[in-house]
């Protein structure tokens, strides 16, 4: 019975997050019940889970699920287009649902974990976590007030659990992956200061952040990994250059 929740749990939780987001706009006096209500979703699910496989650590897991609930939560309070809304909630439940299933199949060593490839999945989820949560964060700040240090310092810990949670699965020992993701979640907030300084949108703030996350990140993986390095190097810095110069281009619009 619990085998068969945890098969169903993940599209079921991609149907509640798009309703409860939904609701929110509805009812907004109530949003933070519905965003404990969704909150409790990877809570409920990482407890059957940890029922059925007891010998696997499941934390840092479950705090990643609930990072990435909050990421697409905090933005879809600063949306204001509802057609913008739809899109967005429709895809972040989407890939909230197909993160869930990942799990499953990297909990389960399934024949699907090379297609729902938890660790690949997640090099791409980290860089829209940090995209979307910079957003939304300094748009607080900005908007609500909110002391702009408590949010850079509180962004600081986020880089550093992505960056850490991910060199954990690619790095044999924990005290090199901690040291990697320190450095890189300290180099990523200083320079995150530095770009609050710029009389530019939080969007333009916020991608560039993820454009820098994603650059150390692939280069300390490239750097890792075996297979053609200088490829992958000159790739990875070449995106990075075009994405600078693409929102430098837009950021009168962004």
């Amino acid at each position: 019975m619990v085998l068969l929740i945890l098969r169903l749990f993940p599209y079921l939780a991609a149907i509640i997050f798009f309703i409860l987001g939904k609701t929110v706009f509805y009812w907004p006096d109530y949003w933070l019940w519905f965003f404990i209500a969704l909150l409790l979703l990877p809570g409920v699910y990482f407890s059957l889970i940890r029922i059925k496989r007891k010998t696997k650590p499941v934390i840092a897991t479950y705090l990643y699920s609930l990072l990435f609930t909050v990421a697409g939560f905090a933005f879809l309070l600063i949306l204001e287009n509802i057609y913008v809304i739809n899109f967005f909630l429709l895809i972040w439940s989407f890939l909230f649902g197909l993160y869930l299933e990942a799990v499953f199949h990297d909990f389960y060593e399934t024949d699907k974990v090379h297609i729902v490839n938890l660790n690949n999945l997640s090099l791409y989820f980290n860089i829209l976590i940090v995209f979307f949560l910079t957003a939304s964060l300094v748009n607080f700040s900005i908007f609500l007030n909110w002391s702009m240090v408590a949010i850079v310092c509180l962004l600081g810990l986020v880089y550093f659990f992505l960056y850490y949670w991910l060199y954990l699965k690619h790095l044999p020992e924990r005290r090199q992956a901690l040291i990697y993701a320190l450095i890189q979640a300290i180099v990523l907030t200083e320079l995150l200061f530095l770009l609050l300084i710029w009389p530019v949108s939080f969007y333009v703030i916020a991608i560039l952040a993820a454009a820098i996350y994603y650059l150390m990140l692939s280069l300390t993986l490239s750097h890792i990994q075996d297979g053609n390095k200088r490829n992958a190097v000159l790739r990875t810095i070449i995106i990075f250059v075009l994405v600078v110069i693409l929102t430098l281009i837009s950021a009168i619009w962004l």
